[in-house]
């Protein structure tokens, strides 16, 4: 049996941990803050290297088998933490002195389906949009070179980039996880070459350093930048990521690869924490935004989000994480 890459792991730890306190900045008002701006320069990567991970690992499978493996593994995870958040949706119409039922019941599910928001945890878009992933690289990789693949659905991505399709949001951010997807499967082996090692390094830091770049995968918008640059520099750091983790020393590695192993309930759970302690804040305590609202939000993923771990790690509770 395989041994398992526990720096791969970490950097999924480090990569999600760098999700949620930018997250937090985002609730706090943050967003415009020297150290958000800092942590976006340079960790611009961050969700594509979600994609190209999983496509390093991508295994040839019967589509029945994949699609049952892949709908418990994401999709029912993606529900049951979108009924768990649903709550907090509901206490923030009713406080805001809505009374039409249609808004509880129906608008999340149109919002769903018309833009491709889930309202009640937005980042679970990423859990369904792999789901789609995997299923149609299973079948298009047994027919088509994944390079091929990548190159195809980049473009792709680029036009509806360009032209501003007003489509639900699904649809491109899965096309643009395609190539990232399809990019992780073609480097698996090739990124740890010393020469395209060498390449990815140069490339990212003439990235953060000379023309950063940023894209929004979930609108799959280019924040700022060119958008090529933005994909093909994308690709260097996550190589250049997976490389530099393998030097990182065994007792922060162990540490980080407990959380990357970990990482999906950080993932549908955080957002969760943070919606519901912020409710808190903002009606209890008349805290709305800024650093003392952020050291909270801090604070209460750093308490609930192991408590939540060993909560949703009991046997009878695992099924709804897909496990």
């Amino acid at each position: 049996m395989k041994k398992r890459d526990t720096s791969i792991d970490a950097l999924c730890g480090f990569l999600i941990i760098y999700m949620i306190v930018g997250h937090i900045f985002e609730w706090s008002a943050l967003n415009e803050s020297i150290t958000y701006k800092a942590m976006q320069r340079v960790l611009f990567f961050f969700m594509p290297w979600f994609f190209f991970k999983s496509g390093m690992y991508y295994t040839k499978k019967a589509c029945r088998e994949n699609f049952k493996t892949s709908f418990k593994k994401f999709v029912v995870p993606y529900v049951s933490f979108t009924l768990l958040g649903l709550p907090c949706y509901w206490i923030k119409l009713s406080g805001g002195g809505d009374t039409n039922i249609v808004h509880y019941l129906l608008s999340p599910m149109k919002s769903l389906v018309v833009t491709g928001n889930n309202v009640a945890n937005l980042p679970l878009w990423f859990l369904l949009a792999l789901f789609a992933v995997v299923i149609i690289c299973n079948y298009l990789f047994k027919i088509i070179k994944p390079m091929i693949i990548m190159v195809l659905s980049l473009a792709m991505a680029m036009i509806d980039n360009n032209c501003n399709f007003q489509v639900p949001y699904y649809i491109p951010n899965i096309i643009i996880g395609i190539a990232f997807y399809s990019a992780g499967y073609f480097f698996s082996k090739l990124q740890y070459d010393k020469y395209t090692r060498g390449i990815c390094v140069l490339l990212y830091l003439a990235t953060i350093i000379f023309f950063p770049q940023y894209a929004d995968v979930r609108t799959n918008t280019l924040i700022y930048g060119n958008y090529l640059l933005w994909f093909c520099s994308s690709l260097a750091a996550c190589m250049t990521f997976n490389n530099l983790f393998k030097t990182v020393p065994s007792y922060l590695l162990n540490l980080l690869s407990k959380m990357g192993k970990e990482s999906l309930i950080y993932y549908v759970v955080h957002w969760l924490v943070i919606s519901y302690s912020t409710l808190i804040l903002k009606n209890v305590f008349d805290i709305n935004e800024g650093w003392r609202m952020c050291c909270v939000l801090i604070l209460a993923n750093i308490i609930l989000l192991p408590l939540s771990l060993k909560v949703l790690n009991y046997d009878k509770l695992r099924f709804i994480t897909g496990k």
